[in-house]
């Protein structure tokens, strides 16, 4: 097996190149620019006459973890399903296994009155463009292995976090101000639940996705971890010893009451979840010693 993995020097994909590294799996991980590994591969999947087609033949595997992600301010992701199938076109005959990175995100419950069970059947709204982009891209991923007879599996994976992980979205923000001791300020209605799955456990399920035969299909790819706002400052500011104080601001915004079901995915893999607490602590070390170079120079 060789294994094509796709956003190889982003989050995840760096997790994915990482653990194959760690299994002896053979890979070729696909970067923009800047390959400085020596199993890495330049390419652009947004533009289709620079891509390294020699590497795509040989692939009989593929992890696809490229993606634009939500920051904050991008509210265009049509690159997502471009990308997608720029890849499907550039593939040699010899894939067997695709395995993709999707989100919690093509669910996307809207109403507010409603209590939704996030199981893989639950409806598929897609509220997002975000979303949207992942919904669009898991159907181009089906249709297309569908047609060429290959085996696929979908990780609809929820907040992921773990060192390297982007300070642009809740938890990190409440870490980075743990590990400054700041105040933590929330906003988030009360209602607010998230999931978090450690990126170690995201590129372990990817990997050993590629080699169960008989497993394909949608995996909600969700921890055992679910927290409130208030909970989750709370579990990171007891993790890491922090002086912070939780500052919750009023928020008269409601969001839907959801629950994160992961039941497939256990009775599939049987995974073993890192520690929250660990991650957390490893994670937040990390941010600490990268705020404290940063200040040196």
């Amino acid at each position: 097996m060789t294994v094509l993995v796709t956003g190889a020097n982003g989050f995840v994909g760096t997790a994915v190149c990482s653990m194959l590294e760690k299994r002896g799996t053979p890979f070729i991980g696909l970067v923009r620019k800047n390959a400085l590994h020596a199993r890495m591969c330049v390419g652009d999947l947004s533009s289709p006459e620079g891509l390294p087609h020699r590497n795509f033949q040989v692939a009989t595997a593929v992890v696809h973890c490229a993606a634009e992600l939500p920051d904050g301010e991008r509210t265009d992701f049509t690159k997502n399903v471009t990308i997608t199938e720029n890849l499907l076109n550039a593939l040699g005959k010899n894939v067997e296994i695709f395995v993709l990175l999707s989100s919690v995100s093509v669910y996307d419950p809207c109403d507010v009155t409603l209590e939704y069970d996030l199981t893989e059947d639950a409806d598929e709204l897609a509220q997002s463009g975000y979303g949207y982009s992942k919904l669009e891209q898991e159907r181009l991923v089906t249709d297309w292995c569908q047609t060429h007879g290959v085996r696929f599996v979908i990780l609809r994976a929820s907040s992921i976090y773990g060192v390297g992980c982007r300070p642009t979205t809740l938890l990190p923000r409440i870490c980075l101000a743990a590990v400054k001791n700041l105040p933590i300020e929330l906003f988030a209605p009360a209602n607010y639940r998230q999931n978090f799955v450690c990126v170690k456990d995201v590129a372990g399920i990817a990997c050993d996705a590629l080699n169960r035969t008989g497993v394909r299909g949608v995996f909600n790819l969700f921890s055992d971890d679910t927290f409130s706002a208030v909970a989750l400052a709370n579990k990171v500011v007891s993790s890491t010893g922090s002086t912070s104080n939780i500052v919750e601001r009023e928020s008269n915004k409601m969001v839907p009451v959801v629950r994160f079901d992961n039941s497939r995915l256990h009775q599939t893999f049987q995974p073993e979840f890192a520690r929250f607490e660990s991650e957390i602590r490893a994670y937040c070390n990390d941010l600490a010693s990268t705020a404290m170079l940063k200040e040196s120079t």
